[in-house]
């Protein structure tokens, strides 16, 4: 049985089984989840993310941080 929560959530969606199955857990419990994808450069598996969204039902965003990340690789951690 569904729960109601008013609650949202942004899950990280990273395209594997592990994030899928908490999104699960999450929409079973009756949080309102949005499915989060970070993009840390230009090959990525953003495609499975969203499939993941989609076939959760969940709205889908990515926030893209290749330029951050390329910087930051320049510098050497």
């Amino acid at each position: 049985m569904k729960k109601k929560n008013n609650n949202k959530v942004y899950l990280a969606l990273s395209g594997g089984r592990d994030s899928a199955i908490a999104g699960l857990i999450l929409i079973k419990k009756g949080y309102r989840v949005t499915g989060i994808y970070f993009k840390p450069h230009k090959y990525t598996h953003e495609k499975k993310a969203l499939q993941i969204a989609k076939k959760l039902g969940i709205p889908f965003q990515v926030w893209d941080f290749s330029k951050e990340f390329k910087n930051k690789k320049k510098k050497k951690f």
